[in-house]
C-alpha cells in the first residue's frame, strides 16, 4: 500500500468545517494506506494541530477572501507578479509549496494526494509542480469539489473556467487526476465541464447515532455560523410564526449569534430574536464539544439556506446531522435538498414561509418515530457514501 496525503491549504481556522473535515478524511481511509499524513495551513492554531495530529505545511493564499487577524501577510500576495511563469504571486507561492510537498516527502506514483475540499491555488500549484514529471513520479491526485474555494482568485473573470482548463491541460500532459463533488448537482455540472465522470461523495461517516431526548420540549437546532446565506435573518420570522402557534413553549430554538465584526450592524435584529421566548442564542464561535452537546440535546436541525448560494453546494451540517441521527428541515432548491428527500433524512418544503408549519408537524411526531426515521436515513446515506468512496478511490473495481 502506498501513502496518502490529505491536503487542505484553507484549513487555517480553529472553527468551521475545514479542520474537522481534514480530520474525518485522515481517519477514515487510514486502513487503506501504509501511512496517512494530513497537511494543513501553517497558521492553524498549534493546539488544534497537535490534537488532530496534522502537519502544518501550507502558506495562506486567500487574504483577499478571508480576513484573519492571526495570519500575517508574510509575502507579497498582490496580483502583480514579476515571474513570467506565473500570473500572480499567489500562484508562485502555491507552486513553491507544492514542490516542497513533492520533494520533501519524495512522492512517487505509489502515493495518493487527496484534496477533501479543493481550493484554486492548492490544486493549481500542485499541477504546476507536477508538470514535466515522469510517469514514475506522478502520484494519483483526487480532488473533491464543494463549491467554495475553487473559485477563490481575482486573477480571472471566470475562475472555474480557468480551473477546468488547467486541469484538462494537466491531464493531457500525464497527470493522474480524478474528481468528485460533495453534492450530486455539482457533480453533474462538473462532469460536463471536465468531460469525464465525476463521483458524488458526501462526508465519510463523522460520528455515531446519538440517543434522541425522550422528554422535554422539542428542540430545533440551527448549527453553524450565523450568516445570511445560511438563513440567519429568516430565523426571527420562522421562530415568531412557530411561537404564535405554540405559546406554551413546547418547541425551542437554538442558534449562534453574529460575529462581533458584523453584530453591531444588526443589533436591533439580534435583540428581537433574543426577545422571542424559547430562543437560545449561543456565542458566534463554539468549539466541537459544545457543538456535539447541542446535537445531543436537539431533535431536529433547521437549514433555511439561501437557494442561490447553495444551488450546487452540499451542507456539512446536513451530513453531520444525518450521522448523528437528527431530522432535518430545509427548503427546496439547494444542492443537498434532493438528498434530504431521497434518503428520508427529513422534510423539504417549497419556501422559508412553509417552515413553521413543517416544524410544528415534526414536533407532534413521537420521539421514537423520529429516532427510527433518523437511524434508517443514516443507514442508507452512509451505505451509499461508503460505496461512493470505495469506487472513487479505487478500493473496489
Amino acid at each position: 500500500m502506498g501513502r496518502l496525503f490529505v491536503c487542505d491549504p484553507v484549513c487555517v481556522l480553529p472553527f468551521g468545517h475545514n479542520a474537522p473535515a481534514l480530520k474525518y478524511f485522515k481517519q477514515k481511509f487510514s486502513s487503506h494506506f501504509s501511512e496517512v499524513t494530513a497537511l494543513c495551513s501553517v497558521h492553524l492554531p498549534p493546539k488544534m494541530v497537535k490534537e488532530f495530529e496534522f502537519e502544518p505545511f501550507y502558506n495562506f493564499y486567500y487574504h483577499q477572501f478571508l480576513t484573519l487577524s492571526h495570519v500575517p501577510e508574510a509575502v507579497d500576495l498582490s496580483l502583480n507578479c514579476n515571474d513570467p511563469g506565473f500570473v500572480d504571486n499567489i500562484e508562485a507561492l502555491a507552486t513553491a509549496d507544492a514542490r516542497r510537498l513533492l520533494d520533501g516527502y519524495s512522492i512517487t506514483a505509489d502515493d495518493t494526494i487527496l484534496f477533501p475540499s479543493v481550493d484554486f491555488y492548492g490544486l493549481i500549484g500542485l499541477l504546476n509542480a507536477l508538470a514535466g514529471r515522469s510517469a514514475a513520479n506522478q502520484p494519483a491526485v483526487y480532488a473533491r469539489f464543494i463549491g467554495v474555494m475553487e473559485n477563490a482568485t481575482s486573477s480571472y473573470r471566470v475562475p472555474l473556467k480557468e480551473f477546468v482548463a488547467r486541469i484538462l491541460e494537466a491531464q493531457s500532459l500525464g497527470a493522474r487526476l480524478s474528481f468528485s463533488a460533495e453534492a450530486p448537482p455539482y457533480a453533474d455540472e462538473l462532469a460536463t465541464l471536465l468531460q469525464q465522470p465525476v463521483s458524488a461523495t458526501p462526508y465519510p461517516q463523522v460520528g455515531n447515532l446519538l440517543p434522541m431526548p425522550e422528554l422535554g420540549p422539542f428542540v430545533m437546532y440551527c448549527p453553524g455560523s450565523a450568516r445570511a446565506d445560511k438563513g440567519y435573518f429568516d430565523l426571527w420570522q420562522i421562530c415568531r410564526a412557530v411561537r404564535q402557534q405554540d405559546p406554551t413553549l413546547n418547541i425551542r430554538f437554538v442558534t449562534q449569534i453574529l460575529p462581533d465584526s458584523i453584530a453591531r450592524h444588526w443589533e436591533n435584529y439580534t435583540s428581537q430574536l433574543y426577545a422571542l421566548p424559547g430562543v437560545e442564542l449561543l456565542p458566534a464561535i463554539i468549539d466541537e464539544d459544545v457543538m456535539l452537546e447541542q446535537y445531543r440535546k436537539c431533535h431536529a436541525v433547521l437549514l433555511p439556506y439561501d437557494t442561490e448560494t447553495y444551488a450546487l453546494r452540499g451542507s456539512a451540517v446536513m451530513m453531520e446531522a444525518t450521522y448523528f441521527g437528527r431530522r432535518i428541515l430545509t427548503v427546496t432548491g439547494t444542492g443537498f435538498a434532493d438528498q434530504v428527500s431521497y434518503y428520508g433524512i427529513g422534510d423539504v418544503v417549497p419556501t422559508v414561509a412553509d417552515l413553521p408549519a413543517a416544524i410544528l408537524a415534526m414536533a407532534r411526531q413521537p420521539r421514537a418515530t423520529l429516532q427510527g426515521q433518523a437511524a434508517q436515513a443514516c443507514h442508507r446515506f452512509n451505505s451509499d457514501a461508503v460505496s461512493a468512496y470505495a469506487y472513487w478511490l479505487g478500493f473496489v473495481s
